[in-house]
């Protein structure tokens, strides 16, 4: 597929756990945000991801993984909600962004007693520069 070890990863990922990404609704967090159902094994979880480049449109199997790991990540990552708000940019007197946050911890550990550590493989810089592996995934 391509020669970016972080993009192998995660074909790896795909191709062993075969998961299923469906866009469900806009999240109401803010307009880049939205619902999707990530279909693992015998299991469903809603996960609120970020779409700030519309990434969800390119309708790539890894890319969409991409996107529901970094999401996964960040969750991982906050020390607190108002870390959380603060990383992802959303507004922490949304009720529906604590309650997301409150139960998100459920999927989480969920999640990684499945695929293991959460991963994304592609840097933030990548990602949002649109460079290397981000970039390929994007394009082909």
């Amino acid at each position: 597929m391509s020669s970016y070890p972080s993009i192998a990863a995660l074909k790896e990922l795909q191709d062993k756990f075969k998961p299923k990404i469906q866009v469900v609704k806009p999240s109401g967090f803010n307009t880049d945000w939205f619902e999707v159902d990530f279909q693992i094994q015998d299991k469903t979880f809603r996960i609120h991801v970020d779409d700030e480049y519309q990434d969800l449109r390119i309708e790539s199997e890894i890319l969409n993984l991409c996107l529901v790991l970094r999401s996964l990540e960040e969750l991982q990552d906050a020390t607190s909600f108002e870390h959380w708000c603060q990383s992802t940019g959303i507004n922490p007197e949304l009720g529906i962004a604590c309650s997301y946050y409150e139960t998100s911890h459920q999927v989480l550990e969920e999640v990684k007693a499945i695929l293991g550590d959460i991963d994304s493989q592609i840097s933030d810089l990548e990602f949002s520069l649109n460079a290397g592996a981000a970039n390929f995934l994007r394009v082909n």
